[in-house]
This record gives C-alpha cells, structure tokens and sequence, in this order.
C-alpha cells in the first residue's frame, strides 16, 4: 500500500498549497488516487462499493461546480461588458435620471450662474413641502424652503444659489431632501429627477455611474428618457432655410 500512501502525500501535499481551488492537476491526482487504491487494494479487503461510488460522486460534484462557476464568471463578464457599451453610448446624450443633486455653477468671464433645477413628482395631494439643500460632505442645511401645499403632479424647484444667510454658497454640487406630508399629515415620499448631458462613464463597486458636464453623477441603471443634445449654435437654429430673414431692401 505504500503507493496510495505516497499518491495520498501528494493529493495533501497540494490540497495545502492550492487551498479550496480545484485545478486540472487535482482531478489528475484524484484520478491517479482512484487508479492507485483499485490496483494496489488487497484483494481478501477490496474497498467496498458504496465508498468507490461516493469518491466518483464527490469527484463529478466538484466537476460540475467548476464548470458552472466558470460559466457564471463568463455571464458576468459578458454582462459587464454589455452594460459598459451601453453606457458608452449614452456619452454626449442628455439624459433624465433619479436622482437628488443640484449643481451650481459660475461662468469665471461673465460672473453669470447657472444652478440646474430638479423635479419632483408626488402621487397625492400635499398639505406641506419643505425643500433643503444640503451639502454632500457634512450633511450640513445650507438652504431651507417652505413650498407650501401642492396637488398631486410634476413640479420642478431651481435653487437661488444662496444659502439661509442671504450669501451665495460656493460653487458645487449639493444634495436636494423634501419633506412633505399629505392633508393628514402623513409623511410622504417625494421622487426627484435631474437632467444633464453625459461626457464620463465610470465604474464604482461594481456599479456603472454616467459623469454630467456639470459635475454631479447618475446611476446608469436610473436613467430613463435619453435624447440629444442641443446647442444653442446648432446650424439648424442659425437657419431655418427659409429666407424669412431676407430684407425687401
């Protein structure tokens, strides 16, 4: 029997440095195990059956695993994969997505701002709304408004860029939180949507996030209505082509 002793030193040998994994040479030195013990078994002590039958079950178990471990690992590339061409295809689009951040921006030539509004959305009729602007880091209220009652419907609210204490607030992206309850004064939960156009695809934990050109950043998974951007220099806004802007002379 010193032959399956020394085939069992090698399957423990590499059982310790390969750890839990099964390689091509674990099914090689299961097999040569196999080999070994039938052909070196006594034969007044053969190994019974059912133990020869559980070693080939526990063998094809494993076998099986590796390969639907495998095919799931070429799943998820494939489906990475996909999500980031679709999500590259979206550069250059503007897009309407959930979200809850504002940005606000200063043209450094001109002095103008610009602070892109957010929408909300509520299912009943409100009997208060309280809209604040928070910053991302510290959580901290920097603007604070009271929206008063709402139907149900659309609305969309553009912050001033100011914060409580009349000042403007530096230039960044800001996080936006309602609260508001309905004629019962029940909490109700507002959804909130942003729109921007996409230049940056990016990956974080896993998960794909499309980068707007102003700053702030959407889940691609959130995103629902896609279109084109429009400039405001386009040549179709240059010239409609239609001679109405000739003189008589």
């Amino acid at each position: 029997m010193s032959a399956v002793s020394s085939i069992l030193g090698q399957a423990e040998a590499a059982a310790a440095t390969q750890g839990a994994s099964r390689t091509e040479s674990d099914k090689d030195m299961f097999l040569k195990l196999l080999v070994a013990q039938l052909t070196h078994q006594d034969p007044l002590n053969p190994v019974e059956d059912k133990e020869f039958i559980a070693q080939l079950a526990q063998f094809t178990s494993v076998e099986e695993l590796q390969k639907i471990s495998g095919g799931m690992t070429q799943m998820n590339e494939s489906y990475e994969r996909a999500q980031l061409n679709s999500a590259a295809s979206l550069l250059g689009m503007r897009v309407i997505s959930q979200g809850s951040s504002v940005s606000k921006m200063t043209n450094e030539e001109t002095g103008d701002m610009l602070v892109m509004p957010i929408y909300y959305t509520s299912d009943v009729p409100l009997s208060s709304c309280v809209v604040s602007v928070l910053n991302p880091d510290t959580g901290q209220i920097v603007y604070s408004e009271e929206l008063g009652a709402r139907l149900a419907g659309d609305y969309s609210f553009e912050w001033s860029g100011k914060n409580n204490a009349g000042a403007y607030a530096p230039d960044g992206v800001y996080e936006i939180s309602f609260i508001a309850a309905d004629d019962n004064g029940k909490r109700v939960l507002i959804d909130t949507q942003v729109y921007g156009d996409v230049v940056r695809v990016e990956q974080d934990e896993g998960m794909y996030y499309l980068r707007l050109s102003d700053g702030r950043r959407v889940k691609y998974v959130d995103v629902n209505t896609v279109g084109y951007v429009q400039y405001s220099n386009s040549p179709s806004e240059e010239s409609s082509g239609d001679g109405s802007g000739d003189g008589s002379g």
